[in-house]
């Protein structure tokens, strides 16, 4: 799935940096430690969203899409933080 807000060979970090509204996607699919700004640095400078998905055997365009979804209604920590 093309989109205008990340690729799928953009880093962990590229995106969560950009959109940090990827950061709670992310972590509910087992990434927890991408909430932690230095492990996001050491682990999310070095993994692919595409490698991301694969080591957790999901669907690359259905996470796509919900991530776009996430992005443009601005949900996640830019609505303020976490709950």
């Amino acid at each position: 799935m093309e989109n205008m807000y990340f690729d799928l060979n953009d880093t962990l970090l590229e995106i969560t940096n950009k959109h940090t509204e990827a950061i709670d996607l992310l972590s509910s699919i087992g990434f927890e430690n991408i909430r932690d700004e230095k492990q996001r640095k050491a682990f999310g400078g070095s993994v692919t969203l595409e490698t991301a998905l694969r080591i957790k055997k999901i669907n690359e365009n259905t996470f796509a899409k919900q991530l776009v979804e996430a992005i443009e209604n601005g949900i996640g920590e830019s609505d303020g933080g976490l709950e």
